[in-house]
């Protein structure tokens, strides 16, 4: 281990760990889709997990960088548990290190998706309710194309609930743990330098 920060009032993690050596023990979690590309590798004795897709990599990305004992450098969070989740790798002779886009970037693709998940959500809503308000008021409307209709529109208006519940979930991840990505992006910047991108 290269470096071991501690954290103050991290609701997630306690530490930030600086490991160097070769990847060992790859493996890719078969319980995930591979969009989501969980992984898990060994590091200077220490078992890291990755959420690539966070980190905008391939597991065979990192699947070569093990088959071939390729030196890295990353940046990992002790979480409270006693796990390890990647932030940053930064293979040897690499021109940019694997890592996830900066803070300001997903706050900015978070924000930007809302309007879109808010207009669903009030379309939904309103096609929802004025298929109820006729169902309600003319005894006909129960019949199988207002079901369908009124079915859709909940259905719309679920969907973009739940959009809209899990951008606003992302945006509070990033501001209340804004000190310790900070942290950490300093620390990355300090090993990879003018390679690595802002955070």
């Amino acid at each position: 281990m290269k470096e071991l920060i501690s954290i103050k009032r991290d609701r997630r993690a306690h530490a930030i760990k600086v490991l160097e050596g070769p990847l060992d023990n790859f493996r890719v979690a078969i319980t995930t889709s591979m969009d989501i590309g969980r992984v898990r590798f060994a590091l200077d004795g220490i078992v890291v997990d990755a959420r690539l897709r966070e980190q905008n990599t391939s597991p065979e990305t990192l699947q070569a960088l093990t088959d071939q004992r390729t030196p890295v450098v990353a940046g990992v969070f002790e979480m409270h548990d006693g796990t390890h989740a990647l932030d940053w790798l930064l293979p040897q002779g690499a021109q940019q290190p694997i890592a996830p886009e900066p803070t300001q970037l997903r706050n900015e693709k978070t924000w930007s998706s809302l309007p879109r998940a808010l207009r669903l959500a009030a379309a939904g809503g309103l096609i929802g309710a004025a298929t109820l308000f006729l169902a309600l008021q003319i005894k006909s409307a129960w019949s199988f194309p207002f079901l369908i209709v009124g079915a859709l529109a909940m259905a719309t208006l679920m969907f973009s609930l739940f959009q809209i519940a899990f951008s606003f979930s992302a945006l509070w991840e990033n501001f209340s743990r804004r000190r310790t990505l900070q942290l950490m992006a300093s620390v990355m910047m300090k090993y990879c330098g003018a390679q690595a991108h802002g955070r």
